[in-house]
Parts: structure tokens; sequence; C-alpha cells
């Protein structure tokens, strides 16, 4: 599970010229220190000129789901994606990635637990596979795909947010090749990212 993530870069320029897209005002707006569940989120996808910068709800609502107030899906578990009705469509389709500096995840007992800051070593940015939705009655929603926990968040957590390497953004973004290839390929990027250029640190709740 990913229920918040960071997006706090010290330089906003490099921060969208690393996703490749345009650096707008109102994009900025959805940056910040801690993002929650049904935060207005940065999420970057593919258009006909290459990538575009869109603001999308976090919490994935399914175009099938006729309720009036539909429970948003803020997680994908990698695992299912290809197979269950609610994210099959969006992983073939509509596959975004969304822009970090890092993520929090806690550990220990209820009452005592300890809430870590997990980021790259490196000290770049990050950009979690999502899926993405234009729901009839709700507009633009994404969720964070997940998958099983590396050696480091594995100490923390149960599960992490799939990380793609920058080399292989257009992969997931990609909206042109032949559909399973690039399916294929895209699915095979649902994986835990190497823990050893990763960092955890404790923060404050």
């Amino acid at each position: 599970m990913c229920g918040r993530y960071i997006a706090d870069p010290e330089d906003e320029e490099h921060f969208f010229e690393h996703f490749a897209i345009d650096f707008n005002g109102e994009l900025k707006k959805a940056l910040s220190r801690e993002i929650r569940p049904t935060n207005d989120v940065l999420v970057v996808r593919a258009n006909e000129k290459g990538r575009e910068g869109v603001i999308m709800q976090w919490g994935f609502m399914r175009s099938f789901d006729k309720k009036k107030a539909p429970k948003p899906l803020f997680n994908c578990r990698g695992e299912e994606a290809a197979v269950k009705r609610t994210w099959s469509k969006a992983l073939r389709e509509r596959r975004c990635i969304i822009p970090a500096t890092g993520f929090y995840e806690w550990s220990g007992e209820k009452g005592k637990k300890q809430k870590w800051r997990i980021g790259m070593k490196s000290g770049e940015p990050m950009g979690f596979a999502g899926l993405w939705e234009d729901h009839a009655d709700n507009g633009l929603c994404c969720t964070i795909v997940t998958c099983a926990p590396n050696e480091l968040i594995g100490k923390i957590h149960n599960r992490m947010p799939v990380i793609v390497k920058p080399k292989d953004y257009e992969i997931w973004l990609d909206r042109t090749a032949d559909e399973e290839d690039a399916l294929e390929r895209a699915a095979a990027l649902i994986e835990p990212y190497e823990a050893d250029a990763m960092m955890a640190a404790k923060a404050v709740s």
C-alpha cells in the first residue's frame, strides 16, 4: 500500500524536466511535502506530441461503477492489474506516471507506529507507475500501482509503489506500439525497485 507520498522538489524546473513535461504554474500547485488520498496530484501521461502533465484526483473510480459516490481506489495491486475488471482496460490504454520525490510508510504496532520517509539515495525524483480514468461524474482520477517490497521496504511494510526507471518511462507510457506487445513490455516493469538505490529515514508524524 502507498497511502502518503511526497512531491517537494528543491529544484522545480529540474523536476519537470526529469519527466519531460512543461514547467507550468498550475501544475506546480499540486506539489506538496505530504500528499494524501483524494488530493489533486500531478500526473504524466502520453499525448499526440509526447507527454503532458495534468492534474487528477488521487483515487481511481471505475468507469462501470454507477454508484453516485463510488469508493475511490488509491492503490492497484500490480499482480491483479491485467486480470481484474477494475484495472485491465486502464492497464491496456491509460497508463501514467505519478511524479514524486519520496513516499511515507509506517512500521510497528498500532499506537507506537514509526513514520519513515523513503526516497532515492541519489536525491533524484521517482516516477510511480499509475493508471488513470476519466470518470463520467468525477472527472480525471488515478491510482498508484503497487508490488511486493524490496529488501529495504520489506523491513517496514509489506507493499511498495512500483517505481519506473527513467529509461523505462517511455515503455510504461507507450500508446503507439502493437497493443499486446506494449502491454507485455509495460507489465514486465511491475516489480520492486533495487533496494540498494533507495534509503529510508525516520520522519516526524
